[in-house]
């Protein structure tokens, strides 16, 4: 899709953008090397802290993050449910999101290719999805508390456990629950879970 200063915007017939996707201003960018006063809207212009960005996200929006590491920052009261707002890796290398990060009262979230050393805590929100993410953290590397559709695929628990308190709803499948001689799921009620499946186990018994 265009970036918002491609030569060929407004090139194609009857002025259109060329290629299959006009350019939209629902698509940004952030980067080690950017700068918060940027539009964020290209790789050329990317904002630089998640801070900055994650007050902009509205519902259908993407933030892609450029390969390098991030200070976490709270992210309050985002999306309405219906139209996701998406937070992704870019291209291969490894984004690293550094501190524990605080998802509060989100609706309609997905995070994809994030590695999180420190864990995620996810308090209050609604259909949140993680995919091929990375969960670091003892002994909870991913803490949902009072979440109704929390979703979670091809993701690695490196150290600690998902760990579900007052969580309903809760799909997990393809993950790998790597850390050795704790439970792969802690949860303080037993139908929290709706469907478990694929995933992968150091050993049966402690899991």
């Amino acid at each position: 899709r265009l970036q918002p200063d491609s030569r060929f915007r407004k090139t194609g017939p009857d002025g259109t953008d060329r290629g299959p996707y006009p350019y939209a201003a629902n698509i940004y960018y952030l980067a080690p090397g950017g700068k918060d006063q940027a539009d964020g809207l290209s790789m050329r212009q990317p904002w630089r802290t998640l801070e900055r960005a994650l007050k902009a996200l509205r519902p259908g929006d993407t933030l892609y993050l450029a390969e390098g590491e991030y200070v976490a920052a709270v992210w309050k009261g985002s999306g309405n449910g219906k139209v996701p707002i998406r937070v992704g890796g870019r291209g291969r290398g490894t984004v690293v999101i550094r501190g524990r990060w605080q998802v509060d009262g989100g609706a309609g979230l997905a995070l994809e290719r994030l590695n999180f050393p420190d864990g995620v805590d996810v308090t209050g929100g609604r259909d949140v999805n993680f995919a091929n993410c990375t969960f670091g953290g003892t002994p909870d590397a991913l803490r949902a508390d009072k979440v109704k559709g929390l979703r979670v695929e091809h993701s690695i628990f490196a150290n600690g456990a998902l760990s579900l308190r007052q969580t309903e709803d809760v799909f997990l499948s393809g993950n790998i629950h790597a850390a050795a001689g704790m439970p792969a799921v802690r949860m303080n009620t037993a139908d929290a879970i709706r469907y478990s499946d694929y995933n992968s186990y150091t050993a049966m018994s402690p899991c």
